[in-house]
């Protein structure tokens, strides 16, 4: 015993000569340090939980490393260097070879753990393979928002806003909305969220605060993830403290449409995720997206920039599809991006690249031919025969633009809920001249558009589709709303503007117009600023007219077209022409503008702006017979 007890206190000394303690405790602290600060970092950047566990694998594995290291050598201005008592060279020649196999054997079960964790399938793939998820990210909860001013005395405001919110989201086809009675228990409860989600069933949680500083108020609002508890947007808003409820309806309303917006995000991603049969391929469709947002950031002030980002993200979505031939969403973001690539980057509509348009047209054939009953596939298809059929050749473009409407029909029989093809196909009926059923098609896009994908886009069309049927009055509302909820959108300046010219009485102001065409230069791109200018000038020209400024009117027009008037405002110029009483000079243009726009005579048979054409034998000659207008 008394032996033992001397080995044991030997070894003892030996272990703090060696500083084997003072390394074990130095590398402890190390690690616990490094962990608990990856346990903050990872879930913000989005890592996923398996870096964590390499991390205590590895730490473990490491240990044995870091105490033979102590053991064996020790730091010199030489470098590292056994710490044996010289001369005893056979000992120190087998502890270096037992050391250099330890640390080949560490590092290759190192590696080993780190290539099995890279194998193994990411949350992503796991639900690819397993099926969809339990819980259905349309469904949201709306936690009450909590009230962090200092007295508490916004608590009423905070469950205003709440409750309005609840009101916004639960008026959208689409997201299914706990109802206030439903979030009621868990207002003052100190329950965990995840405890919530199973209460509730939800697969979307928003939470919030409100305080305030001074005049200033501060609403941050957060959207999570019900099954991870993932943090998937924040958001803060500050306002200025005026008229509370007016405020409080305001708030409401901005946050519903970022929530909205951010929620189709995820609901989309997480639909093409399921449907992916290789994580790099997903990876891929990511960043191509992410160009894609580059690409609508730099439109309207770089042209150039953007599509080197369209184009890239083609080479991108190349890659995927070579990875994952199989995968039907990548030809037809391809065919999105083709689109855009597609369409000039300029004013004039209805001028494609021939060659990209048939790629994107490619595109959406391959699709189909993978699934021919891809609603997505035929609302993609549907959208470019229809943006085909404009400038076409007459029978190409009615035949192009039936063929469009069979592939919308279609899609939206299989999904009612797809707001871009009811868009898209109030924009064909809109083109055809049959505007009351393009009123309807709008509606509609509008009502099932529960992200907020084409809500500019819907109420400008209604606005477009009332002020084409004659209803001014229901064409200002629409054009009032887009002016308020998106204030940087130039097709809400120029309505004004258009709404402007269609009224004669009373007569509308010079000054006003003026103002309204200043406007809209302050939300284009550098860019388009010339050509909007030319376009916004032109309608200014209409109202002076309408004013009785007939002098000015054609001075304007003069500036605006030159010598010469190009075809792309050969109609609005034939629009100011006849607001002046030049009929025959209305009608020259209007053939000039059908050169532009050969399938254009459909819409130009019931223009309303044409009325006084109407009974006029050239006009008919132009339009052709059987408008819906009759004679008179």
């Amino acid at each position: 015993m008394r032996r033992l007890v001397d080995w044991i206190r030997s070894f003892g000394a030996e272990l703090r000569r060696r500083r084997v303690p003072r390394v074990t405790a130095i590398y402890l602290t190390a690690v616990f340090v490094v962990l608990q600060a990856t346990d903050l970092v990872f879930p913000a950047l989005g890592i996923p939980d398996s870096a964590q566990t390499i991390l205590v694998l590895a730490s473990i594995l490491g240990f044995p490393v870091a105490a033979a290291c102590a053991w064996a050598f020790e730091l010199t201005r030489d470098g590292f260097q056994p710490t044996m008592e010289a001369g005893e060279v056979v000992r120190r020649r087998a502890l270096t070879r037992i050391f250099a196999a330890l640390v080949v054997t560490v590092t290759v079960v190192l590696a080993g753990v780190a290539w099995l964790v890279w194998l193994t399938p990411s949350p992503a793939s796991v639900q690819t393979a397993s099926g969809p998820e339990e819980l259905d990210r349309a469904r949201i909860a709306v936690l009450y928002f909590d009230d962090h001013s200092p007295d508490g005395s916004l608590k009423y405001l905070s469950d205003g806003l709440t409750e309005g919110l609840i009101h916004e989201l639960s008026r959208v086809e689409g997201i299914k909305v706990v109802s206030r009675n439903g979030v009621k228990p868990y207002r003052d409860s100190p329950a965990t969220l995840d405890s919530i989600v199973r209460a509730l069933e939800v697969g979307s949680l928003v939470e919030g605060s409100i305080t305030r500083s001074g005049d200033r108020l501060k609403l941050t609002v957060q959207l999570i993830y019900g099954v991870t508890g993932l943090h998937l947007d924040s958001r803060v808003f500050v306002h200025h403290i005026g008229e509370l409820f007016a405020l409080q309806d305001s708030l409401a309303d901005q946050v519903a449409r970022v929530l909205r917006r951010r929620l189709g995000q995820e609901i989309r991603r997480t639909a093409r995720r399921s449907r992916a049969g290789s994580v790099e391929a997903w990876t891929l469709m990511q960043r191509a997206g992410e160009l894609k947002e580059d690409f609508d950031a730099l439109i309207s002030t770089d042209s150039a920039a953007a599509r080197r980002a369209l184009l890239h993200a083609d080479t991108l979505l190349a890659q995927a599809e070579r990875l994952d031939p199989g995968w039907v969403d990548v030809p037809i973001r391809r065919g999105w991006v083709a689109y855009a690539l597609a369409n000039a980057p300029d004013f004039a509509p209805g001028r494609y690249d021939e060659g990209w348009s048939r790629t994107a047209l490619a595109h959406a054939a391959r699709a189909l031919a993978m699934d021919p009953e891809s609603a997505e596939a035929l609302e993609l298809r549907g959208t470019l025969r229809a943006g085909r059929a404009v400038g076409a050749p007459p029978e190409q473009a009615t035949a192009l633009r039936t063929e469009a409407e069979v592939d919308l029909r279609h899609a939206l029989d299989l999904d009612s809920g797809r707001a871009l093809a009811w868009w898209a196909l109030s924009r064909l009926l809109l083109d055809s001249g049959r505007f009351a059923e393009a009123d309807q098609a709008a509606t509609r896009a509008l009502a099932t558009d529960a992200y907020l994908e084409v809500t500019a886009e819907s109420i400008h069309q209604l606005y477009y589709t009332a002020i084409n049927l004659e209803k001014l009055n229901e064409a200002t509302r629409w054009c009032q709303e887009g002016r308020v909820r998106y204030p940087a959108r130039s097709e809400f300046a120029l309505c004004e503007l258009f709404l402007m010219v269609s009224r004669p009485t009373p007569p509308p102001s010079p000054e006003r117009a003026w103002a309204v065409a200043d406007s809209l230069l302050a939300v284009v791109g550098s860019q388009q600023r010339a050509r909007y200018r030319q376009y916004a000038d032109l309608q200014v020209a209409k109202v002076l007219a309408l004013a009785g400024l007939a002098d000015s009117a054609r001075s304007v027009i003069a500036r605006v077209t030159g010598d010469e008037t190009p075809g792309w405002l050969a109609y609005d110029a034939a629009h100011a022409r006849l607001l002046l009483g030049e009929r025959e000079r209305a009608l020259s243009l209007l053939r000039l503008h059908l050169k532009f726009d050969p399938a254009g005579a459909a819409f130009l048979a019931d223009d309303w702006w044409f009325r006084p054409l109407w009974d006029d034998p050239g006009f008919k000659a132009l339009t052709g017979v059987g408008r819906k207008q009759g004679a008179g």
